[in-house]
């Protein structure tokens, strides 16, 4: 048995001239009728996009992606890898004039130029989110990811706009801006119930005095009890400078959003248990979540040698719900071979072989050798 495996993809990006779903992670130039200017953003695909071609994503955009995208992308495959939280789409949208565009009022006695975050807002619901969802496979939920001042964006989004994504990571975001108000937006926010599961993750550094004071009242906002529907944590890095954080914020915000998507090693390992470990953890998300191809793998193995067919089972499972993964049917051919059902042995493991060449995911010479083995045993009388 081969387990699929995800591999950290630091790629080049080359420009494409339209949105197309089969292309690889590319930028894209928008023409922004909202903005009155063009704006790049670049689409990176999870390592199963090509072959899994049923399968939808979460669709992360994130903000600064000219300075993010070159730690965040790694961070977020190599979690997947981990089956620490489900593979996602990230849309990095670069930034131009960041004060323009990420804050909410004009505020001159401190900064020139400021107050575009409704115009900017407006792009984002109304030209960037229609144009990436109709071009590829997401599944609905959106994170939206934001540092310094583009996470006051995302608090200001979550504010104003609640409704647009389901989950707001803010690492050290500005919160002094025309005093103090992200912070008043937040407040005002949470006395009123979110309209459904909602999630927000604040992360602030080495901030010290007032800095220090306005991450405490952020802090109080977001986790004073009373808003059912919005779940927050937070994170505090001393040690940690303001630049430096969401190299390793974002790490901790993914996993406290996903809190529970690699199953615990104490849960039960029933079917049941296991789908209702996955049905709770959907409901607290909004979203539904299926048992990860991974997770049912293991399941499978952990029966093959105590009840055959159950795992026979399992993995049949893990093969319609993954129709084009080359280990689900490598590990069906393996509890057929099990139970010495030589002929759909050969069978899953061919279909393991065909999938595996047509993707180029790999591990063909080890699906040849299974086959091998498995006519030699066809072949004894």
């Amino acid at each position: 048995m081969i387990r699929r495996l995800l591999f950290l993809f630091f790629l080049l990006f080359v420009a494409v001239p339209a949105w197309a779903a089969d292309a690889p992670p590319a930028k894209h130039t928008l023409d922004s009728a909202i903005l009155g200017e063009q704006r790049t953003v670049t689409v990176h695909l999870p390592q199963s996009y090509a072959w899994a071609e049923d399968r939808r994503y979460p669709i992360l955009y994130m903000l600064d992606g000219q300075t993010h995208a070159v730690h965040g992308i790694g961070a977020i495959a190599f979690l997947a890898s981990q089956g620490q939280i489900p593979e996602m789409i990230v849309v990095a949208i670069d930034s131009k004039v960041r004060i323009r565009d990420f804050t909410q009022t004009d505020w001159p006695e401190a900064w020139i130029g400021g107050g575009g975050a409704g115009k900017f807002a407006n792009f984002v619901e109304k030209e960037l989110i229609p144009q990436v969802e109709r071009a590829y496979r997401g599944n609905g939920y959106r994170i939206l990811y934001g540092h310094s001042a583009s996470g006051q964006f995302a608090l200001h989004m979550l504010a104003t706009r609640p409704t647009l994504f389901n989950a707001t990571l803010a690492m050290s975001p500005s919160l002094d801006w025309d005093r103090q108000l992200p912070i008043r937006e937040i407040e005002a926010a949470v006395a009123k119930p979110m309209p459904a599961a909602r999630f927000v993750y604040f992360a602030y550094s080495d901030d010290r005095g007032s800095a220090l004071a306005d991450d405490e009242r952020l802090v109080r906002a977001l986790t004073t009890p009373g808003n059912p529907n919005l779940r927050a944590a937070v994170s505090s890095y001393p040690n940690e400078r303001h630049s430096a954080l969401p190299l390793v914020a974002q790490v901790e915000g993914l996993r406290k959003l996903y809190e529970g998507y690699e199953l615990p090693e104490s849960a039960p390992t029933d079917l049941a248990s296991v789908q209702a470990h996955y049905d709770a953890l959907g409901k607290l998300l909004g979203t539904p979540i299926a048992i990860p191809e991974p997770v049912l793998n293991d399941l499978g193995f952990r029966a093959l040698d105590k009840d055959v067919a159950q795992a026979t089972a399992l993995f049949e499972r893990a093969t319609k719900e993954n129709p084009n993964s080359p280990n689900a049917w490598d590990s069906l051919a393996d509890a057929h071979a099990k139970a010495e059902r030589w002929m759909q042995a050969l069978d899953a493991e061919q279909r393991a072989l065909d999938l595996a060449t047509r993707f180029a995911i790999g591990n063909a010479d080890y699906y040849r050798g299974q086959i091998e083995k498995y006519r030699a045993k066809l072949a004894k009388p």
